[in-house]
């Protein structure tokens, strides 16, 4: 005890149990109870609701402004023009998958004359036909965007066809996937139950590969009409009016 270095321990533990403990810091304020949380959630719905219900009276005003806005492009580049523009859009993308679709007619009878005998056979078709299939959406994809490369498009045009064309590809790809998963009989298939993976009539096949190509549409449509309001001027409150429409 008498060592300098123990005596001079004891000394800073003594002067340490002395020293008062810091405050504590500031408690942080309780959370919030259920009942507030909701009563703030409800006051939010009712604040968005009176703004929706407040942009109805504007919208008539919002899309006779559009319609002006797209009447103006329109008389800007003429009629015809934007006619030709239009037809030649359609016509590349279609003439160039039709070019494909013509010169593959042996490669599709191939693939649908394949033997699916065994479990490694039927992955086998079933990575043959999607690949097809998306070699049928690419192409139509790389027609259609040449016409924009080959034109000039005035920029309301561009964006509403551009989106309007991304809509397309989205139901197709849809569709092609409803043909390998559900093989309602197209692409020259010769018993199209053997290719198909989930088991049912074709005639059920058949219509739900038609109402899963409808929903999808219906949604990409809808959602990319949508996105094209803000472009075409439309306030927040208008868009949100029509996305729930």
């Amino acid at each position: 005890l008498d060592d300098p270095g123990v005596r001079g321990w004891l000394e800073r533990q003594r002067s340490d149990a002395t020293t008062p403990a810091p405050a504590a810091t500031t408690a942080a304020p309780p959370a919030p109870a259920a009942p507030d949380q909701l009563a703030t959630r409800l006051e939010a719905v009712r604040v968005h609701l009176r703004s929706i219900a407040a942009a109805a009276p504007r919208l008539p005003a919002e899309i006779e402004r559009a319609s002006s806005l797209l009447l103006g492009e329109v008389k800007e580049r003429g009629l015809v023009e934007i006619l030709l523009l239009l037809v030649g859009f359609v016509a590349l993308g279609y003439g160039v998958e039709w070019v494909f679709w013509t010169a593959t007619a042996s490669l599709r009878r191939w693939i649908g004359e394949r033997p699916v005998r065994t479990v490694a056979e039927r992955l086998r078709l079933v990575g043959l036909r999607l690949a097809y299939g998306l070699s049928l959406v690419a192409i139509f994809g790389i027609g259609s965007i040449g016409a924009f490369l080959v034109f000039a498009w005035p920029p309301l045009l561009k964006a509403i066809v551009l989106s309007y064309l991304l809509a397309v590809l989205i139901v197709r790809l849809a569709l092609i996937l409803g043909r390998i998963v559900l093989a309602p009989g197209s692409w020259g298939l010769h018993e199209p139950e053997r290719y198909r993976l989930l088991p049912m009539p074709t005639a059920s096949a058949c219509f739900w590969n038609g109402r899963v190509g409808l929903f999808v549409g219906y949604y990409a449509v809808g959602w990319l009409t949508v996105g094209l309001l803000g472009p075409l001027g439309f306030s927040p409150e208008a868009r949100v009016l029509i996305g729930y429409a």
